[in-house]
């Protein structure tokens, strides 16, 4: 809410578009469920879908499906938005409706939020089990960044996944989707305390 005061104090007035919240919980898959239903009951179009929200350090624990919930978040934050019901806006229909985009236009993005921290992982993981998706990183240096970066891992391995799926469905489907690094961006996220090493961290690595 308060970003959204600021963009209003900046300037977001009449004819530049409306903001509106919309709550989304990724630490459980079933209320991220909830608030794609609730989207959909609210919005009939979908033309870009940025999905930033992330768990950066925390102590490993597992949510209530028996996965980190550092992966909960941080991957959920890109297939969450895809159950069955808030596909629909994106993948071809059964029948010859026509999809729920933006009709006609090669503008439409999916943008999935990543970090060149993913390149620290070691070969290994094949996320067949639940077991790769709760490692530990134990005697690693950093191990709690080693297991964001593991999160980050599957965000770049699932865009890959899904633009392959548009570019192959019948017919194709014109979407981009986007893995992107955010860089060192100077937003006011930069109050946060954080210790020395953590700002060197944050500026050097996300």
């Amino acid at each position: 809410m308060n970003a959204i005061e600021r963009l209003k104090k900046a300037g977001l007035g009449p004819g530049n578009g409306e903001i509106i919240w919309h709550k989304l919980d990724l630490s459980d898959p079933r209320d991220a469920k909830k608030s794609g239903e609730e989207f959909l009951k609210r919005e009939s179009r979908l033309d870009i879908l940025i999905n930033n929200a992330a768990l950066i350090s925390a102590p490993f624990e597992k949510g209530p499906d028996g996965v980190s919930t550092m992966v909960t978040i941080n991957y959920g934050e890109i297939l969450n938005p895809f159950s069955a019901e808030t596909a629909s806006f994106f993948l071809p229909p059964q029948s010859h409706q026509p999809l729920r985009i933006y009709p006609n236009t090669p503008y439409v993005r999916i943008v999935n939020v990543a970090s060149t921290v993913h390149r620290w992982i070691p070969l290994g993981p094949t996320f067949n089990t639940i077991e790769d998706y709760n490692l530990l990183y134990k005697g690693k240096i950093l191990s709690g960044l080693m297991r964001y970066g593991h999160s980050k891992l599957m965000n770049v391995l699932f865009t890959r996944s899904l633009q392959k799926r548009f570019d192959e469905a019948t017919p194709p489907v014109p979407i981009t989707v986007i893995a992107a690094h955010p860089g060192g961006v100077d937003t006011y996220s930069q109050d946060w305390y954080f210790s020395t090493l953590g700002r060197w961290l944050m500026s050097s690595f996300l």
